[in-house]
């Protein structure tokens, strides 16, 4: 089996962190939950700390999306381990437009249940996921990644349709040992909120196995 090759960069600054004290922030986990997120199980077969490049041992992780707003939504997901460089994500989309019906989330929809292969990291629309597509996998759909949230009042082919994006927003993104384990159902809620970049908030909840 080959073995993983982490992100060097991040993990020369979280052992920086380690020896000189303080609190750091390598992407989404903080140092102070970066223990518990490296070393929670990805499953029976799999082994500690980074995780296997193969998925074969893996647990599932599932995921639902409830659209509590009046717009139609479009987004990449998916689950992915930040610091494994040779894993692909597992991973898929919702794309409101007339074409892919079967893909459409529309207003005041939930999604049906979706199960990936666990990752350490399960996010929604969040440009490390895209980021993971990209540079991972070699057939990936370059010209339909698109970062965050899509939001439009209409399908996106339609003429008349107004667009808008939020990224970079709270609970984007999850992490395995700190917010989910494997096996676990993630609900993301995307609600209205006056007070929230665009209008829109992250709800997540977790029903643990």
């Amino acid at each position: 089996m080959t073995q993983p090759r982490a992100n060097a960069s991040c993990v020369a600054l979280l052992l920086s962190a380690l020896t000189l004290g303080g609190t750091v922030s390598c992407g989404p986990v903080a140092l102070t939950d970066f223990f518990d997120h490296i070393t929670a199980p990805l499953g029976s077969g799999t082994i500690p700390l980074l995780g296997p490049t193969d998925v074969d041992g893996r647990d599932p992780i599932n995921m639902v999306v409830n659209n509590n707003t009046r717009f139609f939504v479009s987004a990449f997901f998916g689950a992915f381990d930040q610091l494994n460089d040779d894993l692909i994500p597992s991973y898929g989309q919702f794309l409101s437009d007339s074409e892919t019906p079967n893909l459409t989330l529309g207003p005041f929809e939930t999604s049906q249940a979706i199960t990936m292969i666990c990752g350490r990291t399960v996010s929604l629309g969040d440009p490390m996921l895209l980021e993971a597509i990209r540079r991972r996998d070699p057939e990936a759909p370059l010209d339909e990644l698109r970062d965050g949230i899509t939001f439009s009042t209409r399908l996106l082919d339609d003429p008349d349709a107004q667009v808008f994006t939020i990224n970079n927003v709270p609970n984007q993104r999850v992490n395995l040992g700190v917010d989910y384990q494997c096996n676990a159902l993630i609900f993301y809620e995307l609600n209205p909120d006056e007070t929230a970049p665009s209008g829109i908030r992250i709800d997540v909840s977790v029903l643990l196995p």
